[in-house]
């Protein structure tokens, strides 16, 4: 069944018919009844979390996150195999502390992600406080950018400035350049945040040189949207438009709606900037059509946009505005 999961990974619409079939059989199978079937109860608790946090079920996957916790209680995993914390919480051959520190780090990432900071960083620092005592620096890592993105969201920039820096630190150590790009993008964060913007761009070049090395195209989209941001701040309208139709171009090659959106509602903002204001409205429109059929807030921000330019939602043709928005 976790080899299904994962053959169903890469297409949602797939994935969401294999969850069908993983939920009628995996599910009734964490309820164990004996201690021997709890490390196995455990890995399908966790075959599921990593099937559904993927896809954003992340108040589903939360519970699965627990049960698994709840299972490697009863289990009977050796405290004597490998201490590497592993990249996903599908767990073959780690032990009972390295399982309950990667399921703790997975729940505090699913509870940040649901805005309770104060359960998140309560499992963060349990997770990190095991990966510690196993000298697992892979999984002390993790836990510390965890800790940073939680730190800043409550406001406390020095804290998470200090766990960024010693994530990054530890991932340079043992030559991990692609999760060495992820602090380096969140030191970029703090620097633009508080007003540094040439340091901030600094780390977003060497973070985008790193995920374009590593090819990784969401990443690298992402990056593009921060340059945007950092640039539409300085008042550098031309910069800004180049970094937001970059991210764009990627988005639309990745299929990413939200993304697709998000780049539209910025090249509106910068369309306005430039007193262009039709070519802001098809932008804000179009973001507006993409932010409504995903639920997401943000459509309401573009319908504010619409609103300053005196005009209201258009039914445009979403292709037609990306095209002549990436056409320049």
């Amino acid at each position: 069944m976790i080899r299904q999961g994962r053959r169903w990974q890469p297409d949602r619409a797939r994935g969401l018919g294999g969850w069908r079939v993983c939920r009628a059989v995996v599910s009734p199978a964490t309820q164990w009844s004996d201690v021997d079937a709890a490390d196995l109860c455990a890995r399908l608790a966790c075959a599921l979390v990593w099937f559904l946090e993927l896809r954003g079920f992340w108040q589903s996957a939360l519970r699965y996150t627990q049960r698994a916790l709840d299972a490697i209680r009863h289990s009977s995993l050796s405290e004597r195999a490998g201490t590497e914390a592993p990249p996903l919480p599908i767990i073959h051959h780690v032990s009972r502390s390295t399982f309950h520190a990667s399921l703790l780090y997975h729940q505090a990432s699913l509870h940040h992600d649901l805005g309770d900071l104060p359960a998140a960083r309560q499992r963060a620092e349990g997770s990190l406080t095991i990966f510690r005592q196993l000298n697992d620096d892979a999984g002390a890592a993790q836990s510390l950018n965890l800790l940073g993105l939680i730190a800043r969201r409550e406001g406390k920039p020095e804290e998470a400035q200090a766990h960024f820096e010693e994530s990054l630190r530890l991932r340079r150590a043992f030559g991990d350049a692609v999760r060495s790009a992820v602090c380096l993008t969140n030191l970029g964060l703090l620097a633009d945040e508080r007003g540094d913007p040439d340091t901030a761009r600094q780390l977003y070049e060497e973070s985008l040189a790193l995920w374009q090395e590593a090819g990784d195209q969401r990443n690298i989209a992402e990056l593009k949207n921060n340059m945007g941001v950092l640039a539409f701040k300085q008042s550098d309208f031309v910069e800004a438009g180049h970094c937001y139709t970059d991210a764009l171009r990627v988005e639309r090659t990745l299929g990413n709606k939200l993304g697709i959106a998000r780049a539209l509602f910025n090249l509106g903002e910068v369309a306005e900037a430039q007193s262009d204001a039709d070519r802001a409205a098809r932008c804000f429109s179009a973001a507006y059509r993409l932010f409504t059929e995903l639920g997401s807030p943000w459509a309401t921000d573009s319908a504010d946009a619409l609103m300053r330019l005196g005009q209201a939602a258009e039914m445009v043709s979403l292709d037609e505005v990306v095209e002549v928005v990436l056409e320049g």
